[in-house]
């Protein structure tokens, strides 16, 4: 493979999954399109998750890393509203995402945030291979 080839394959592999290379950026563990708004995007050295989350706080979203694939996860309370509804159209549904992410990312320097209703996880370039399992604190 040639340095431009490689480079091609680096910088396009994040929008467009190759299903016979296993060494992709980014993988979601079931291969069903989410119909859970959220955006992946690499910016510089880093992929960045973008996930709505309006009307959550810090503690409603677990973020957790296993190995090679992050997790992020809400459980709705389920709690019943006694209000009666002119108009409905928010979803405050649960949603669990997972991607299996390649090393060539450090999952142990991610950092996640939640702002405005967004929370971002950024993924840097790795320094050197390594995967361990954690939890992440959202700030």
């Amino acid at each position: 493979m040639t340095l431009f080839n490689t480079m091609l394959d680096e910088n396009l592999d994040i929008f467009f999954k190759d299903i016979f290379q296993t060494q992709s950026h980014y993988t979601p563990i079931v291969e069903v399109k989410s119909s859970y708004p959220h955006d992946i995007k690499k910016s510089g050295d880093n992929l960045i998750f973008e996930i709505a989350a309006i009307g959550l706080n810090n503690d409603d979203i677990k973020v957790n890393v296993v190995d090679d694939t992050l997790f992020v996860e809400y459980k709705s309370d389920n709690k019943k509203s006694t209000d009666e509804y002119i108009y409905k159209c928010l979803a405050r549904r649960n949603f669990n995402l997972s991607w299996k992410i390649s090393k060539s990312y450090d999952l142990t320097q991610l950092t996640a945030k939640l702002k405005k209703g967004l929370l971002t996880i950024t993924v840097p370039i790795s320094k050197e291979e390594k995967a361990k399992s954690f939890s992440v604190e959202i700030n």
